[in-house]
Order: C-alpha cells, then sequence, then structure tokens
C-alpha cells in the first residue's frame, strides 16, 4: 500500500498531467478558431465566473502569444493558484 505522502504525489502528478492536456486542447481550439476563441473567453465566460478583467486580458494574451509548451506551464500554475485567491 502507498504511503499518504506518496499518495499525495502521484494524486498531484496526475491532476498536473490532465491540465497540460487540457491547455493543449485549448491551444488547438485557438489555431482553429483563433480571436473568435479569445473574445468568447474574455468576454462571456470569464465574467460570468467573476475572473478579473486584467486576469482575463492576461490569459488571452498567453493563449494567442505563448507555444504549447510555455502554455502548458502557464495554464498549469494558473489553475493550481487561481482557486486559492479571492477575487
Amino acid at each position: 500500500m502507498l504511503s499518504h505522502d506518496w499518495y499525495n504525489l502521484f494524486s498531484l502528478a496526475l491532476i498536473v498531467q490532465v491540465l497540460a492536456e487540457i491547455a493543449g486542447l485549448q491551444k488547438s481550439i485557438f489555431q482553429m478558431k483563433g480571436d473568435i476563441l479569445v473574445s468568447y473567453l474574455q468576454n462571456n465566460l470569464f465574467p460570468s465566473m467573476g475572473v478579473p478583467p486584467a486576469v482575463a486580458q492576461e490569459y488571452g494574451s498567453a493563449l494567442q502569444h505563448l507555444d504549447l509548451k510555455q502554455f502548458k506551464k502557464y495554464f498549469v500554475v494558473l489553475s493550481l493558484i487561481v482557486p486559492k485567491l479571492t477575487f
């Protein structure tokens, strides 16, 4: 049986892997839809989630300008940190 620490580490590794895959899907959608996706995120989805405009703007810029590897890192860090923040 895995110790509690190993289980937590394994769980975190799986979470990071899933988040990286989600980031890859977002980049693929961006390649197909371009600015339509960014506009939807910034003007519809993020405001409905209470995401501040500055964060939405930064996210859109990252989606547009970072390469896939950089965006995956950005998305993983953002996903693990933002739920701990209060807007």
